[in-house]
C-alpha cells in the first residue's frame, strides 16, 4: 500500500490531504454534525486515491498472472 502511495505524487497528495484534514477536523470539531459536513470535502481525494491504488494492484496482479502463464 505505502509503496504505491509513495510512488505516485497524486496518490501521495490525496493520501496526505485526506488523512491530515480528517485528523485536524476530528480534533478541532466537537459537533458530530459538523464533522459529517466537513467530511464531504475530503471524500473525492480519498475515493480517487483508493480507486487508483486498486487499479494499480489489479494491473500488478494481471502482470503476475500473465508472467506465470507465458
Amino acid at each position: 500500500f505505502f509503496g504505491i502511495v509513495f510512488s505516485n505524487s497524486f496518490y501521495l497528495f490525496s493520501f496526505l490531504v485526506s488523512i491530515l484534514f480528517a485528523l485536524v477536523i476530528g480534533f478541532t470539531t466537537f459537533n458530530f454534525g459538523s464533522i459529517v459536513r466537513y467530511k464531504i470535502i475530503l471524500l473525492p481525494f480519498y475515493y480517487f486515491m483508493l480507486v487508483g491504488i486498486y487499479t494499480k494492484l489489479e494491473e500488478r496482479k494481471a502482470e503476475k498472472l500473465l508472467g506465470k502463464t507465458a
